[in-house]
């Protein structure tokens, strides 16, 4: 699933068997879920690598970037116990990171409701006087090898509109390993 050449062709020949969906490219859709539909070889790769716990490389005092933060910051080992090596750090979020996000929110709304749908711009301009802060902190822990097994993210967002009125969000992301690659 990482491989982007066989990636790219899986996509081709899908594409060709139906090409009505390559309309849909780009696009958002709304299910039961509101759907996201990537054709970018790349965005695929950066979504699905988000999840391959095997690729980590945890070690104490290793520097660690995350998408949407402002700054790498060191892994800090929390304790050394019986079931593993638990690791943690803290970010500080990037406002601009999660402004861009909710411009692509409103033009995915605009377009599952038919509204009229902003230019990016224009979505990036009307959110222009809204204030973003939170952190990230993101969990790791190792098995009694040293292999990571599982990742939690814990994200807070607070967001400031022009009349001062707040609203804060908290989610939790976790994936664990199974036992076989």
């Amino acid at each position: 699933m990482l491989n982007r050449t066989e990636l790219l062709a899986r996509r081709d020949a899908w594409l060709e068997q139906a090409p009505q969906f390559r309309l849909l490219c780009g696009s958002a859709v709304f299910t039961w879920t509101a759907v996201q539909i990537h054709c970018e070889v790349d965005d695929v790769l950066d979504i699905v690598a988000a999840f391959d716990l095997w690729v980590w490389d945890l070690s104490p005092d290793r520097m660690w970037q995350e998408p949407g933060t402002t700054a790498s910051r060191q892994l800090t080992l929390v304790e050394n116990g019986p079931n593993g090596q638990p690791y943690e750090v803290t970010f500080e979020l990037d406002p601009e990171a999660f402004r861009r996000a909710d411009a692509e929110v409103e033009i995915s709304v605009a377009m599952m409701t038919g509204k009229p749908t902003p230019t990016f711009e224009d979505a990036l301009r009307e959110l222009a006087d809204v204030a973003y802060s939170g952190n990230l902190v993101l969990g790791s822990q190792t098995d009694t090898s040293g292999a990571l097994n599982e990742r939690t993210w814990l994200q807070e967002i607070t967001k400031i509109n022009t009349l001062g009125q707040g609203t804060s969000y908290l989610t939790t992301t976790s994936i664990q390993r199974s036992s076989q690659p």
